[in-house]
């Protein structure tokens, strides 16, 4: 009699919001190519949702910059030690290391170690770490990558490497006049009226840090331009409380909405913190200003590593940098004022020309990340060097 085959063990690793939403879709196309497929690790309640059992959240140990790493350490290196104990006493086939670049890059060092085979999808990012990227390859057996030049980096650095593309360029089109209009209607907005859009992050800490000025930059944009509507793209769980609406200041109303893509289809033009935020609304065609702070120590540390060469300069923007020219205006630091990002905003609230180039400039970003299937050929590739 045969025995019946068991599906392949995958352990996936994914931190912050955004990893979580990647792990979980990756989960769906790896039971979709092979049912028998178990799947446990580090994450979120996405993860979980879509049938993995995560032995630690990780989803909260995520952060950009130096001092707000330091301050997620002791909660690092606990889940750290947990997931070394797991994969001793349940060893996967393969770990797949999604985001969270310094963790990840230490946890993949020490599974490679014990002799586990890893995969980093979505790698360290090659803008900030590209002068290490030398140091970060031994972490990986493979770098699945969604950047062409992050692509060539991380082959320069000696690491094998697979360019998959995005995944949001399956998931994310652009917004055709109609598709404007009803993301207006479903979100209780006007159709003709002008609609800026807030996104100030997943992170609580961003939202603490920059949702008091956007607030203060919406009331700025209504009073030059009194006809815009506000709607912000905020969990419920970021959210100061529980109406369906937040005020201003000076008591305008911002309508919240937890659809972020929703919101970016019907937005003229979006006011975003860094990240991945920005990617999408890009894809979907939506013109933005950007706004990002980091903590006084991590922002010396990063111009210390500019004038040192390590990294290559200050943009963070994924449009600048995917296109390597500044194609969307992104404010930083002390240039983090509500004045300084209502007038950006201002000038791109009408359907004229600055709209319509950055528009237009935005459709570039698709070229440089499109690859039809991503998530399927990522899961294949895992299931692959799982020996299914």
């Amino acid at each position: 009699m045969t025995a019946a085959r068991t599906g392949p063990r995958i352990f996936i690793s994914a931190g912050e919001v955004s990893g979580d939403i990647v792990a979980a879709r990756l989960i769906d196309e790896l039971r979709a190519a092979d049912p028998l497929t178990t799947v446990d690790g580090l994450g979120g309640r996405r993860m979980v949702e879509a049938g993995a059992t995560v032995i630690a959240p990780a989803d909260h140990i995520g952060a950009i910059g130096v001092s707000e790493g330091l301050a997620m350490a002791p909660s690092a290196i606990g889940v750290y030690r947990r997931a070394k104990r797991h994969v001793r006493a349940h060893r996967p086939d393969v770990a797949v290391l999604i985001a969270n670049d310094v963790f990840n890059v230490v946890l993949g060092r020490s599974f490679r170690a014990m002799g586990i085979p890893t995969i980093a999808f979505f790698p360290p990012q090659t803008w900030i770490w590209q002068s290490l990227a030398r140091l970060i390859a031994p972490s990986f057996d493979l770098v699945l990558a969604s950047f062409p030049d992050e692509a060539r980096c991380y082959e320069r650095a000696g690491v094998a490497t697979e360019f998959v593309g995005h995944y949001l360029a399956d998931v994310l089109h652009p917004a055709t006049p109609d598709d404007r209009t009803a993301a207006r209607r479903a979100l209780g907005l006007a159709p003709s009226d002008p609609v800026v859009a807030i996104l100030p992050g997943s992170r609580a800490r961003e939202i603490e840090r920059l949702g008091p000025i956007l607030l203060a930059a919406a009331d700025l944009i209504r009073a030059r331009v009194p006809a815009v509507q506000l709607v912000a793209a905020l969990s419920r769980q970021g959210a100061p409380g529980h109406d369906d609406t937040l005020c201003t200041p000076n008591g305008h109303h911002i309508r919240i909405s937890g659809d972020s893509h929703m919101v970016m289809r019907a937005a003229d033009v979006m006011v975003s913190c860094s990240g991945t935020a920005t990617l999408e609304a890009a894809l979907v065609g939506a013109p933005m200003v950007i706004a990002y702070q980091t903590s006084r120590m991590t922002y010396l540390i990063i111009r210390a590593c500019v004038r040192t060469g390590l990294m290559a300069g200050e943009t963070i923007a994924l449009p600048n940098l995917i296109l390597g020219r500044p194609v969307v205006p992104e404010f930083s630091q002390r240039r983090v004022t509500a004045p300084v990002i209502a007038r950006a905003a201002v000038a791109l609230i009408p359907d004229d020309v600055p709209q319509r180039e950055m528009r237009l400039a935005l459709r570039e970003v698709r070229a440089h990340v499109e690859r039809t299937g991503t998530l399927a050929r990522v899961a294949r590739i895992v299931l692959e060097r799982a020996g299914a």
